[in-house]
């Protein structure tokens, strides 16, 4: 009898253990994921920043024609940006948002807190990254993204 109860409750703290760990185990790996799409986010930001600034570069310091996404990529793939993965938010297809403000204005004239890029939704901690024209990227609430950036919440 006490062989019994013994054994079985070896047998449950085994599952206990076992399936415990597959929990924390999936978690520790969502976490991770986040983590590491965060940090690619972070990465495309910085990299489309940079290359709107090369571009600028070469164009006398006037930036390209900003209307949407789709037509940003075309004119930056083209010598400036050659990673098609750097324009998606990680783990989707959505494209990230440029300023559509900053069209034709030069490099130079622009505040170093000027957004250049922000991601198309919230994607970690309610907040969305946002690449700035002094290369930093930093978090940002909707609501205060809503005051700098209103084509933020059109369709891109």
């Amino acid at each position: 009898m006490w062989s019994t109860l013994l054994i079985g409750l070896i047998g449950g703290v085994l599952i206990l253990v076992f399936y415990g760990g597959a929990i924390f185990s999936a978690y520790d790996s969502k976490t991770k994921w986040q983590e590491f799409n965060s940090l690619r986010s972070f990465s495309n930001l910085r990299d489309l920043t940079t290359a709107l600034q090369m571009y600028s570069n070469e164009y006398d310091g006037k930036l390209p024609p900003v209307q949407n996404s789709l037509q940003l990529r075309n004119i930056l793939n083209v010598g400036w940006l050659r990673d098609r993965e750097a324009w998606t938010l990680p783990g989707t297809a959505e494209m990230y948002i440029p300023n559509a403000s900053l069209s034709f204005r030069t490099f130079e004239s622009l505040p170093e807190k000027t957004i250049f890029f922000v991601e198309p939704r919230p994607f970690y901690n309610s907040q969305r990254k946002a690449s700035l024209k002094s290369g930093r990227v930093k978090s940002i609430s909707d609501d205060e993204l809503r005051k700098i950036m209103p084509s933020a919440f059109s369709n891109n």
